[in-house]
């Protein structure tokens, strides 16, 4: 068993830590992808039409008719000019122009098709901004109240009171942090802001998870068998029992279009019009390996990726429920997935209980997969020797 020195320390490295390292793991941007393609295509077709030759005569006199039709109209467009100038050829006229309207068509399609798709981009971008700013100001609002909540707290009693406070702490900062990724996850794939932003959060929500897993061990030492009991939710069926045992997952194999699964989630790749989207569900918070007989539990995913490649996933909890914490088992990266509120991410909590084979199953994959691209994860429970 750890000491309480193990549970300050571990509380007062996650007070002080402001900044940690990120992980990177950029997904592929749909809109960016686009916008690069868009951007070559004009590129090439411009190219492609600087490099046809006219005759002489008829390009002085398509430029003259041009200067005469843009004086006689001010405010026309070159490209209405040149339209109008067109239909004043003769059909050899015509004819000898074909080749240079034709490359001047391509390129004005690629131009406008560029233009698309950086309007997309930025107005995608804008909404990221209007997201984010708030989420960085909500931050930078926690992290006061942190540093005035760590004043306050460094000369109490390391007692329950103490403990009673820094659960306080972690929860109001777990809420907090939950929101933002939330708030932001359909970002993540598209802006390295995002994905930086979100990383750190997830790296503090591992930390508030560590100090969660000491107090509560820190309690049991103080009372022998007391329990984690989270006001609001419901009270344990009964005292701590026996410890059973998870020696590992077992894995599905790899089915449709999964890319990679491990004990952390999966990943698939759709393919849609020509263009390959990702997405997948991130185990942030993993069934434990170790755990007694009415202990409060919870485990969390998130699903991500762009909604062009649509993906669900569900916790299901076999036999090992001995008592029911409100819960959200489901999560998707569709918006409204759920009806109303956040769908990316999917939390349940329960008092462990151990029935005929007591396991927990994390299913998902691609939503109305037609192909089986689905996958299966087992943590199956063993009563400890």
């Amino acid at each position: 068993m750890r000491s309480r020195e193990c549970v300050v320390a571990l509380f007062c490295a996650f007070l002080i830590s402001v900044s940690c390292s990120t992980r990177a793991s950029a997904g592929e941007c749909a809109l960016w992808e686009n916008l690069k393609k868009a951007r070559e295509q004009a590129d090439a077709t411009a190219a492609a039409f600087s490099n046809v030759v006219i005759p002489e005569v008829i390009e002085d006199r398509i430029e003259a008719a041009i200067v005469r039709k843009l004086i006689e109209s001010p405010g026309m467009s070159i490209k209405t000019a040149l339209a109008q100038v067109e239909q004043e050829l003769s059909f050899e006229e015509q004819a000898l122009l074909a080749p240079w309207l034709a490359a001047r068509k391509l390129r004005d399609l690629a131009d406008d098709a560029y233009a698309k798709a950086d309007q997309a981009y930025r107005e995608e971008l804008n909404k990221k901004d209007a997201v984010l700013k708030p989420a960085e100001q909500a931050f930078e609002a926690e992290q006061k109240w942190l540093e005035a909540e760590k004043d306050a707290t460094k000369d109490m009693p390391r007692d329950d009171r103490y403990l009673d406070r820094v659960s306080a702490i972690t929860k109001r900062l777990r809420a907090a942090y939950e929101k933002m990724r939330g708030d932001l996850g359909g970002f993540r794939d598209c802006f390295p802001d995002v994905r930086k932003f979100l990383d750190d959060k997830e790296e503090r929500l591992m930390r508030i998870d560590q100090v969660d897993e000491e107090i509560a061990r820190h309690r049991g030492k103080n009372a022998g068998d007391a329990q984690q009991i989270v006001p609001g939710e419901p009270a344990p069926p009964g005292p701590l029992g026996d410890v059973w045992v998870c020696d590992g997952p077992t894995i599905s194999a790899k089915q449709g279009k999964i890319t990679s699964v491990s004990e952390n989630g999966f990943t698939y790749e759709k393919e849609v019009d020509g263009q390959k989207f990702q997405a997948g569900v991130k185990i942030s918070k993993k069934p434990p390996k170790r755990v007694r007989i009415n202990e409060r539990v919870e485990i969390v995913m998130s699903a991500f990726g762009e909604p062009k490649a649509p993906v669900d996933a569900n916790w299901a909890p076999n036999n090992v429920v001995a008592g029911q914490i409100p819960s959200d088992n489901a999560c998707s990266n569709i918006p409204k997935y759920k009806g109303v509120g956040d769908s990316s991410t999917a939390t349940i909590r329960f008092y462990f209980g151990a029935g005929l084979d007591p396991h927990i199953r994390m299913y998902g994959g691609e939503y109305d997969s037609r192909d089986g691209t689905r996958v299966d994860i087992y943590w199956r429970y063993r009563k400890a020797e």
